[in-house]
């Protein structure tokens, strides 16, 4: 259980001390929705054009992107941070990986 593993944490990171904490539950309501998402473009276009479309309505100098710069897309995935960790689910769902910058 996670509880107990974080309580002993703190019992380590603390060996000569008496430890104070307080724990509450959190109950968070509604749906998880994910860190990305996955849609379709109103109009094919290329990845690169896509990627250069994003940064334009961000106001960002970089992006990075996965797959093929000139392949025409019609679906994407977007996802803040590396995306390290979620790649292969957007992979299962149709899209390619190799890291680009612009």
């Amino acid at each position: 259980m996670l509880l107990n593993k974080a309580i002993s944490a703190l019992h380590e990171a603390h060996p000569y001390e008496e430890v104070a904490y307080d724990l509450y539950p959190l109950r968070l309501e509604g749906e998880m929705k994910g860190l990305g998402r996955i849609g379709e473009l109103e109009q094919e276009t290329t990845l690169k054009a896509f990627a250069q479309t994003l940064k334009t309505s961000f106001s960002v100098e970089g992006l990075r992107f996965s797959g093929d710069e000139n392949k025409r897309v019609k679906k994407v995935a977007v996802l803040g941070g590396d995306g390290n960790n979620y790649w292969q689910e957007a992979l299962q769902q149709g899209q390619m990986y190799s890291s680009q910058e612009t």
